[in-house]
Formats: C-alpha cells, structure tokens, sequence
C-alpha cells in the first residue's frame, strides 16, 4: 500500500470541504475510499463534501397533453419521506427533490407557505417543467379537476368490490 505524502495529505485537509472524494481521487490518482480513511484516521469525518448525484430516468408523462417525459428520480429513492418524496440534503438542509429541483432551475426562492406541485402527478418526478407553485388550496383543486377527488368505492380503479361480506 502506497502511503500518502506530505503534500498529498495537506491538499486533502485544504479541500475536503470544497471538492467531493471522487474529484480527489481524480487529482490525487488514489480511490476515494482511501482519501476516506485517511480523513478518518485524522479525525476530520465531520464536514466531508459528499454529494450524491441527482440521478433520473425519462418515463412517459401519465397525461399526453404534458409536454416532456417525467423525469423519475433514480438516486434518491432510498431517501423518499413517507408519501413518496425523494429527499436530498445539501447546504446542511433537508429538502424535498422536486422543491430542490424547482429553485435550482427557476433561481429563485419558494415563498413561504407556498408548495412546488406536479402537473403530472408524480411524486419522484423532477422535470422541472412538470413543477408549478401553488397552495394547498391550488394543489386540490388540481386534484378535483383531474378527478382524483373520490379514492373510495367505484372511481377508485385499484378497489375491488365484492359481494362476500
């Protein structure tokens, strides 16, 4: 095992903060696992820059008159909160991925009180043109609008009903 020079240590406690193990493995020539240990054999393992990439595959939309294909986050569903969210962290916050999604391509804050909703109805989708803000108010109306409104009895396609009591 090849051990670490001096320079080589110096520029991973410089840059730990600032670049992810993958760049400095690049730079360094060492897999990011060894950089990893090293940084935890000198105790630094707080603040390591760890970015996971926000990765997503193209599915068709369920409405055809959407233009685009749903963008289905692939990365980040191990993280998804409990109605199907994916979760990310960054910048020492939690956010919901489409939330995150939406402020990254528009470059602007969401109001308070304010929701990022999906025209398609997707919880995992992160195309950015499938995003609109709305209150709560907005996101049901969407949802009578789109007959969605009434998941009991016979609307609901996923109930089956049957005579045996």
């Amino acid at each position: 095992m090849k051990y670490f020079t001096q320079e080589e240590i110096d520029f991973i406690k410089n840059n730990y903060k600032k670049m992810t193990l993958r760049k400095m493995d690049k730079i360094l020539g060492r897999d990011y696992r060894t950089i990893w240990t090293k940084l935890k054999r000198e105790g630094i393992t707080g603040n390591v820059h760890r970015k996971k990439t926000i990765r997503y595959k193209k599915v068709p939309s369920p409405y055809p008159e959407l233009e685009g294909d749903c963008w289905i986050c692939i990365s980040h569903h191990k993280e998804s909160n409990l109605y199907g969210y994916p979760m990310i962290h960054r910048n020492g916050k939690h956010y919901s991925l489409h939330r995150y999604a939406y402020e990254r391509y528009y470059k602007k804050e969401i109001p308070k009180g304010i929701g990022v909703l999906h025209h398609c109805d997707r919880p995992s989708c992160i195309n950015p043109d499938h995003l609109f803000l709305g209150t709560q108010k907005d996101n049901s109306q969407d949802m009578i609008k789109k007959g969605r409104d009434n998941c009991w009895g016979n609307k609901n396609k996923k109930e089956e009903i049957t005579a045996n009591i």
